[in-house]
Parts: structure tokens; C-alpha cells; sequence
């Protein structure tokens, strides 16, 4: 190539750069991400121009596989930056999906817990303050587990509230019962009893409640919990990659990848439910930390099973869903017979005196406000005369 004949390609270079140049200016007033995309973009045209007008073949195939990187990954992965695109893969249980995975921050033993560096979480993934450590003199302090059933309203939910409760009478300044909320959405008892492991000594609790059951019955997805495994790093550069979000959502379009069916089994059968819950009685009650193990209620046997449970795969059909929670309820309360457990009824409470339509959402599944404050009183008035709210008696 002459010098003439490269003077029309320098000219169109030329007049590229200048405007990729303003486009850069115009998008750094948006913000540093919008300017960085841009200027990764002028970088790669700059390489291009280069390749092109050098005479040395090695620098010039160097300077093209620059803008060849440049333009096949660094710009489409800040752009899709700059448009705000994510498409989070969930570990596959039913829940949470790929949507409401992006919330989450995977974790190889408990699956997924809410992002440390998100406002309102501790260090632990969970909703509230920080666990003081080591506990102060003086606290009764009462560790909740569940899912999304106690999760939901924190810090105004179940397991705040009755902390409300039993410290009621005493100074403002001065609560002696903390309630720590290890509940978490999604959550099946191998989690909890996997997080029970382990914090369990090292929060040193003088009470624990245990609350599980929904998510247990729930059709399992690819595996049952006891065999499912996160690959924690690969999860987090599939996170930290808009490219491969995004490969993977035209490949999701294409139906060339998507979710799995559901299984025909649970995600913790109900003999390993029962092992599950024998892990607290294991950690806890035999080192003499009383263990209260809670029935979750619904209104589904008064409003019937919503079409949703079915529809989107957590049970085959709505007798399923009666039955089953039914009997994971029953394995709670024969839990509660070893020796150090307490049992709070509260399926059969709840379904026996309270009206569904005032105390439970749509779904039948979780409290509204109303419900949630029932349920910290009925807390809170069993540990009372069963003498496990803390009055009198700190170990």
C-alpha cells in the first residue's frame, strides 16, 4: 500500500476518532461507567488505526488482536453495563429463581445468603445488626431459625417482635432478650442445620427456636439439597461478567439452555428432615441450650392450595401440598420430645382460633403485619410459662 493510498483511510480515521472522542466527552457526563465504555471503545478504534497505517507485520497483527479483544468483549461488556443488563443464575431449588438470585451472594454450605456490604446486613448474610461478641453479661440471647416466614418484615418481623415483647416491663435503655433472625428466604432445614454448625457456639446462644418445613416438602430441582453443590468462584465470575449474563440469556431465548423440570422428590425428604432437626437437638439441647421447635401454619386447608404452588412445579398437586406439610409438621412436633425441646403448636393454634383472611397473605404461606405480631405474641407468651424468656435466669 502507497503512501496516496493510505492518505483516504488516515482522513476517515481521522474524522472516526474525533467522533468517537465526543461520543467519549458526552458520555462521561453520565457517569465514570458510561465514559469508561467509551473510552475502551476509542481505544480499540485507535488500535485499528494503527494496525492499519504501521508497516511492522508483527506489531500490526499485536495492535488487531487488541481491537479484536477490545470490540468482542471489553466494549459488549461495558455497554451492557451501561444499559444496568444482569441475568443472575440461581442454584436451582424452586427458589429463588434467576431473578430474584441476584439479591443473594452464593455460598458453598448454605447455597446463598444476602451480600455483607448490602445496608441492614451483618457479617453472617442476615438481616439486623451485628452479633456482639462475645455476648454481653446480662443478655438472653434466643437465635431464630427459619425461612422466609420468620425472614419476612425484618427488622420489624417475627423474631423483633418478640424481643419486643419479652422485654416488656423492662427499661428502654436497658433490653435483657435479643433476638438474632438467622431466617432466610428459600431456606430448607439442611441449610439452617448447616448454619446451626456453623455459628451455633460461637453467637452463644441461652435459646434457640427452629422453624422449617415449606421449603423442605417443595419439589426438588436437579438434586435433592443433600447433593447439590455451588461453585462458589465459578458463580462469581459468571456474576461479575455482563458478557456471560448475557450469552447466556440469548441462550436461554434460543432454547438452547434453561431450567431443569422439577423432580418427583423433595428437597429434604422427610427422613432427613427428621435428621435435620435431630442436628439442633444434637448441638444445642445436649449442651443444655433448650430448643423449641415451631409448626408452621397455614390457611390452606380453610382458602384451599393457590394454583401458583402447582403451577410453577413446588408440588405436583394441591392434596400433595396438605399432606405433605402435614407430615413434616408431625416430625416437628415428635422432635420435640427429645429430651431439652419444647414444641409451640402453632399449625394447630393458628388454624384452630385465628381467622386465615386476617393474619395471612394471598399465598396462605406467610403473615401479613397483623399475623406477624400474633405470631410474636404467641411466641412470647409460651416462652413465658414455659420460664425460657430470660426473666430470672441468664446463663
Amino acid at each position: 500500500m502507497t503512501r496516496n493510498s493510505l492518505e483516504p483511510t488516515r482522513s476517515r480515521f481521522g474524522a472516526s476518532l474525533g467522533f468517537a472522542a465526543l461520543l467519549c466527552a458526552v458520555l462521561a457526563a453520565r457517569g465514570e461507567e458510561h465514559a469508561l465504555a467509551a473510552l475502551v471503545a476509542l481505544v480499540g478504534l485507535l488500535a485499528v488505526g494503527l494496525a492499519v497505517q504501521t508497516r511492522v507485520p508483527r506489531i500490526s497483527g499485536m495492535l488487531l488482536a487488541l481491537a479484536v479483544l477490545d470490540v468482542a468483549v471489553v466494549v459488549p461488556e461495558l455497554g451492557l453495563r451501561v444499559l444496568d443488563f444482569r441475568f443472575v443464575s440461581g442454584v436451582r431449588f424452586g427458589y429463588p429463581t434467576p431473578a430474584d438470585f441476584r439479591e443473594f451472594a452464593p455460598d458453598a454450605d448454605l447455597f446463598w445468603k444476602l451480600p455483607a456490604d448490602t445496608p441492614g446486613v451483618n457479617s453472617l448474610g442476615f438481616i439486623g445488626p451485628e452479633p456482639r461478641r462475645p455476648k454481653p453479661a446480662g443478655t438472653f440471647r434466643a437465635l431464630f431459625f427459619g425461612d422466609s416466614c420468620l425472614q419476612q418484615g425484618a427488622p420489624e418481623g417475627v423474631p423483633e417482635l418478640t424481643a419486643v415483647l419479652a422485654n416488656s416491663g423492662r427499661p428502654p435503655d436497658d433490653p435483657r432478650f435479643e433476638s438474632l433472625n438467622l431466617a432466610m428466604s428459600g431456606y430448607s432445614s439442611l441449610q439452617g442445620a448447616r448454619l446451626a454448625e456453623r455459628v451455633g457456639a460461637d453467637l452463644d446462644p441461652d435459646l434457640v427456636l427452629v422453624d422449617y418445613g415449606w421449603n423442605d416438602h417443595w419439589r426438588a430441582y436437579g438434586a435433592e439439597d443433600r447433593d447439590k453443590t455451588v461453585d462458589v468462584c465459578r458463580e462469581r465470575w459468571y456474576r461479575g461478567s455482563r458478557l456471560l449474563q448475557g450469552l447466556r440469556w440469548l441462550a436461554v431465548r434460543a432454547g438452547i439452555s434453561g431450567d431443569a423440570p422439577p423432580l418427583d422428590r423433595n428437597r429434604v425428604p422427610l427422613e432427613r428432615y427428621r435428621e435435620n432437626l435431630a442436628t439442633f437437638s444434637r448441638l444445642f439441647a445436649a449442651r443444655g441450650v433448650p430448643v423449641v421447635f415451631v409448626t408452621a401454619p397455614s390457611s390452606h386447608a380453610a382458602r384451599g392450595v393457590p394454583d401458583y404452588l402447582v403451577r410453577r412445579g413446588f408440588a405436583p398437586d394441591a392434596a400433595t401440598v396438605l399432606r405433605e406439610h402435614a407430615q413434616y409438621n408431625d416430625v416437628a412436633r415428635a422432635a420435640a420430645g427429645t429430651p431439652g425441646c419444647y414444641l409451640l403448636d402453632l399449625a394447630a393454634e393458628f388454624e384452630a382460633g385465628e381467622d386465615p383472611s386476617v393474619v395471612f397473605v394471598t399465598d396462605g404461606i406467610h403473615f401479613n403485619e397483623l399475623g406477624r405480631r400474633a405470631a410474636a405474641g404467641r411466641i412470647a407468651a409460651f416462652l413465658a410459662r414455659a420460664g425460657l424468656d430470660g426473666r430470672g435466669q441468664v446463663r
